[in-house]
């Protein structure tokens, strides 16, 4: 028996393969977690517009131009995101192909929903920052493709 019958070269090619894939998997998923638990951040940062009477930005805690649950559905959407990111965070270490699929898809829906709730509730600051950080993950996962 020669070596070269006792290791193929296909296989050890795609054994690297399927590992540089979880990889990249595992690392898209951890940036794109990341990035839904960085979304909490726009509870304290003043990306919320306060209204015809008070013009400037202000965090979501001081906004008072807008009704309470309107507010309440922010906060809904943006801790939901922050939520599932954690969660991913925590799912990414159990190796779990499935799971960190599922977190995925959850995490651009939620996005998504962001994006659609503050460009539809005029808060152009908001809108436009989920808008970036639902690209930046759309990005990564098409890469992973």
């Amino acid at each position: 028996m020669t070596i070269d019958e006792l290791i193929c070269p296909e296989e050890i090619i795609s054994a690297a393969e399927e590992e540089k894939q979880a990889f990249a998997g595992r690392t898209i998923s951890f940036i794109s977690n990341t990035l839904d638990l960085l979304t909490v951040l726009m509870l304290f940062l003043p990306v919320f517009g306060n209204g015809e009477a008070s013009p400037m930005a202000v965090s979501l805690f001081r906004l008072t131009g807008v009704h309470s649950w309107v507010r309440i559905v922010f906060l809904t959407v943006i801790g939901l995101s922050a939520l599932n990111g954690l969660c991913g965070l925590i799912l990414v270490h159990f190796n779990r192909p499935v799971w960190n699929k599922h977190r995925l898809v959850t995490g651009m829906v939620l996005s998504v929903l962001a994006v659609a709730v503050f460009i539809a509730a005029r808060q152009p600051y908001a809108g436009i920052l989920s808008f970036s950080l639902l690209v930046i993950k759309t990005f990564g996962i098409i890469k992973l493709r």
